[in-house]
């Protein structure tokens, strides 16, 4: 979608298309690249939602791990004592073994229940983030679908024949010129010189939020990243950052 949406801009830049496809290729660009920003956001909370189902998942799955080592510890010192008949030390290790067993299995409890109160929670912020999005989707399409009803009707320019006067010759000699000095029939073109022109300084910016590329046409972003500004059209600007360019959303970044 990124990608399409850019080169749609790019192409409404040809100086021979019609000035009404011009306009729709640009409103229609433009509306992609809103759409694509509306849904960084929602990314964003998804990849967060599912850090922290996995951060707390790994954290007590790790605790219940370590007290099942403890657990299998204890059994196996309680059944090497019970072979070799040390009464004293089995006690020990079977009133450990029950300690061990009866916090594990309160932790596997505690898990099963915190992931009960944490799921409805979790499904809640996605929902929501999802219908944030398509409120937001809409509003920007319906927008879109005004600008381009306001855009005239194209008048089609029907090709009407080559007129009668037209007579191409072979050759290109009328466009040279004799080289001074030059024998016989050789001739050469005189090339026009290049201007000499300086390029222009491309502004700075830096990034303010982190944001995670969703395509091969955007550039991922850490907080204080510096890249050049080649080009900003819309809510999407075209940077380059270490040599690799692509679309970086506006909003997380200022020019410095």
């Amino acid at each position: 979608q990124t990608k399409f949406a850019q080169d749609l801009c790019s192409y409404c830049k040809n100086e021979d298309e019609l000035p009404e496809i011009k306009s729709l290729m640009e409103i229609y660009g433009q509306g992609l690249h809103t759409l694509s920003a509306h849904l960084g956001p929602l990314h964003t909370l998804l990849i967060e939602i599912k850090t922290d189902l996995k951060s707390a998942a790994e954290g007590d799955l790790g605790k219940i791990r370590y007290k099942q080592d403890q657990v299998n510890r204890t059994l196996s010192e309680a059944i090497f004592y019970s072979k070799h008949g040390h009464k004293d030390k089995l006690a020990e290790a079977t009133e450990k073994y029950k300690g061990y067993a009866t916090e594990m299995i309160g932790l596997i409890h505690e898990t099963i229940e915190k992931k009960e109160e944490i799921l409805p929670k979790v499904f809640h912020k996605a929902i929501e983030g999802e219908v944030l999005f398509h409120k937001s989707s809409i509003t920007a399409v319906e927008e879109m679908q005004n600008q381009i009803h306001k855009v005239p009707p194209v008048t089609v320019k029907h090709f009407q024949g080559l007129p009668s006067t037209f007579n191409p010759q072979p050759g290109i000699e009328h466009l040279k010129e004799k080289e001074p000095g030059s024998t016989g029939n050789v001739s050469v073109t005189k090339a026009a010189p290049l201007p000499n022109k300086q390029p222009a300084t491309l502004p700075k910016a830096k990034a303010l939020y982190p944001f995670q590329a969703q395509s091969n046409g955007e550039l991922s972003l850490n907080p204080g990243d510096v890249m050049t500004i080649i080009q900003q059209n819309g809510e999407w600007w075209l940077a380059d950052l270490n040599g690799r360019q692509g679309l970086v959303p506006f909003n997380y970044v200022e020019l410095i």
